[in-house]
């Protein structure tokens, strides 16, 4: 009778974590089941609807600090700093890792270092360009670089919205906060050479998906559906 008890308790643990909803994913127990909130934009693809670390309970198209999200090193598994570190210190970072991730960290398929959580992985260069070059595109704020939480970029397909918000960076080198609320700067999973990688960068109204930072630095993740 106990196996069979721990039997039925695996087979609900199992069909909890793999729960889906329309445009929704369940996240696994480990972070506390936890509603995804995604959309799908004019490429076809699946896009979480907030930053990775970000508060999910929160509007996405809403900029607030909540929706700012964590803060990840390229190729690293773990954030460089979370959401309310990153939110909380501008200044720099005791112990900041200088050390790129070896090359294929990430790629374009999910790897063991892939931050994002099941079924997502970090978008390549190639599928920030797709969006890019589908989505019609706004912004909201004033985007001023004073460390404000509240400018973002919008992509718009139809009636849905990826809103993606000025984020800033984390200086390679120190981790200290830069431009928060003038720029965003968003990693892409592609690689360029030993110690860069791609990203999708916007400052004001203007937008480049082929722009490359060096891997040390710490910027945001939206994370695509695999």
């Amino acid at each position: 009778m106990k196996n069979k008890k721990h039997i039925i308790s695996l087979i609900m643990l199992i069909c909890v974590c793999t729960i889906k909803a329309q445009n929704n994913v369940i996240l696994e127990a480990l972070e506390g089941g936890v509603e995804i909130p995604t959309v799908v934009m004019c490429d076809g693809k699946t896009w979480m609807s907030h930053n990775l670390g970000a508060d999910y309970t929160l509007n996405p198209n809403i900029p607030v600090a909540g929706i700012h999200g964590a803060k990840y090193q390229w190729g690293r598994l773990a954030p460089a700093l979370t959401q309310v570190e990153a939110n909380t210190n501008s200044g720099s970072i005791v112990g900041w890792n200088i050390t790129n991730a070896p090359n294929a960290a990430w790629g374009n398929s999910k790897t063991s270092n892939d931050p994002c959580p099941a079924g997502f992985k970090v978008p390549t260069q190639v599928q920030w360009q797709a969006l890019t070059g589908c989505a019609s595109v706004s912004t909201v704020g004033n985007f001023a670089n004073d460390g404000n939480f509240t400018s973002a970029f919008v992509f718009s397909s139809g009636t849905n919205s990826l809103t993606l918000p000025y984020t800033g960076k984390r200086d390679y080198l120190t981790g200290s906060m830069t431009n928060r609320g003038g720029s965003g700067w968003y990693w892409s999973s592609t690689e360029i050479n030993n110690d860069r990688a791609f990203l999708l960068l916007f400052v004001g109204n203007s937008f480049n998906p082929t722009h490359n930072e060096l891997r040390t630095a710490g910027q945001s993740i939206r994370c695509i559906a695999e």
